[in-house]
């Protein structure tokens, strides 16, 4: 039988202001919730100069389009064990009944020209994952948002074009490894050492032609 949970640990008792231990799951919650409130950290509004405005002019005929088939597509490779979003719209569900909700999801995707989001696409179910130390330490816990699953769908379909927009238009430069496919921190630190490899073997290579002198 195929699983459909992967979040399986329940929060431990947490330790409260007082120093007692909670011993409900709704005050566990508000002590977990107090404490990721008190770390998130809200992002400034970016700025953008006269440069970056030029470059955005030249790119407004990029459009994401969005069919049936690209949908359907991603339904299929949906990780059928991952949790579902506040929707309540488990990956299992979409991923078996992707012919029939193809259609309708690509339609409501239409939305994204509009500049229009469901509003309960921007909701989140934040759930609290254990990291190591102290489990009655609220701190070590941090906070995982499950959001909704058709929307993370449409999400992904955007990264896929625009990622192939900019690979087309050369958007990205050879030493580029983060956000590229088939590139990653690794290849990142494997091209590093044949760097470095290199400049030392070339370094001992003249050390020997001095000596030779």
């Amino acid at each position: 039988m195929q699983k459909l949970r992967t979040v399986k640990d329940k929060v431990a008792q947490l330790t409260m202001e007082n120093g007692e231990l909670s011993s409900t799951d709704q005050e566990a919650a508000q002590i977990l919730g107090k404490y990721f409130s008190s770390v998130f950290v809200k992002e400034t509004e970016m700025k953008t100069d006269d440069n970056e405005q030029e470059q955005s002019d030249r790119n407004d005929n990029f459009k994401v389009t969005i069919d049936k088939v690209m949908v359907k597509d991603k339904l299929l490779k949906l990780q059928e064990d991952k949790a579902q979003g506040p929707d309540d719209i488990h990956p299992a569900v979409l991923c078996n009944c992707a012919e029939a909700v193809s259609k309708p999801l690509s339609m409501i995707y239409k939305s994204l020209e509009e500049g229009v989001l469901p509003e309960d696409w921007k909701a989140a179910t934040v759930c609290p994952m254990y990291k190591t130390g102290d489990k009655s330490d609220p701190g070590n816990y941090r906070p995982v948002s499950l959001t909704s699953v058709p929307c993370k769908v449409m999400e992904s379909i955007i990264k896929d074009e625009v990622t192939a927009f900019l690979d087309k238009n050369g958007f990205y430069n050879n030493c580029q490894h983060g956000f590229v496919k088939g590139r990653s921190t690794l290849t990142n630190l494997l091209e590093t050492l044949e760097s470095w490899t290199r400049l030392i073997e070339q370094w001992f290579r003249n050390r020997c032609d001095i000596s030779r002198l």
